[in-house]
Order: C-alpha cells, then sequence, then structure tokens
C-alpha cells in the first residue's frame, strides 16, 4: 500500500505567494528609495518663488515593465503638478535661448543616488531576514 501526493496545486499557489511577496518586497524598497532621491532633488533646485521645490515628489504609484520596476521622482504631471511647472523645471534645467541651464536635476541625481541605494539595502535586508 502506498499514498501518492499531488503536489502540484500546491507548488503551483506557494509560486503565487512567492510572486505576491516579492512585488510587495520591490513596492517597499523602490518607496524608501525615493525618499532621499526626493530630497536630495528639493536640496538641488533653484530657490526663486518656491513653487519649483513645493511641486518636487516622489509617485505613489510604481511601474513595472519588462520585469524592471520604476518609479518616478520629481516634476511629473501624475503628482499633480501644473503643465506651467513643469515647463518652467525643464528650462531651469536644461535652459533656453537666452539662459544657460543650470542642469539642477542631474546634480539632485548625484547627491541622491548613494543615499537612495543605501537605503533600498537595508530595507532589502530586513525584508529578506
Amino acid at each position: 500500500m502506498s499514498l501518492e501526493f499531488d503536489l502540484s496545486e500546491l507548488s503551483k499557489k506557494l509560486s503565487e505567494l512567492e510572486k505576491k511577496a516579492s512585488k510587495q518586497i520591490a513596492k517597499k524598497t523602490l518607496l524608501a528609495g525615493a525618499d532621499p532621491m526626493e530630497r536630495a532633488l528639493v536640496d538641488s533646485a533653484p530657490m526663486d518663488t518656491g513653487e519649483l521645490k513645493r511641486n518636487i515628489k516622489s509617485a505613489k504609484n510604481i511601474t513595472t515593465k519588462k520585469g524592471n520596476s520604476t518609479i518616478d521622482v520629481g516634476v511629473t504631471r501624475k503628482e499633480g503638478a501644473a503643465q506651467e511647472v513643469i515647463d518652467r523645471a525643464y528650462y531651469q534645467h536644461y535652459g533656453s535661448r537666452s539662459r544657460a541651464g543650470t542642469y539642477w536635476m542631474d546634480e539632485g541625481f548625484r547627491k541622491g543616488i548613494e543615499p537612495a541605494k543605501e537605503k533600498m539595502i537595508e530595507v532589502l535586508r530586513e525584508e529578506l531576514k
């Protein structure tokens, strides 16, 4: 007499659970890394009226394409910034015919990438214990 078990359903459920857990860990990690990047961009943004700094935000939704997850940080339409603020951010960064660009987004990215990486690694280590 022998016992037979069909483990295909169990393995399918476990793989689904694993996918859900990995998506949640990726979301937590990206959201944690967005905060230091947002602070660095705010610090590097030019201060005129302060409107540009007030409109730098990180998106709360995460986009996943072909296995790569991304989160938007900056002045975006997704987070409710007016088109004139988006245009101002563009011209402040790249400049125009009569005004040189400040490249403040590049500077903010360079300042924020290391703290963002450190925070993301910290969250990953905590979640994978």
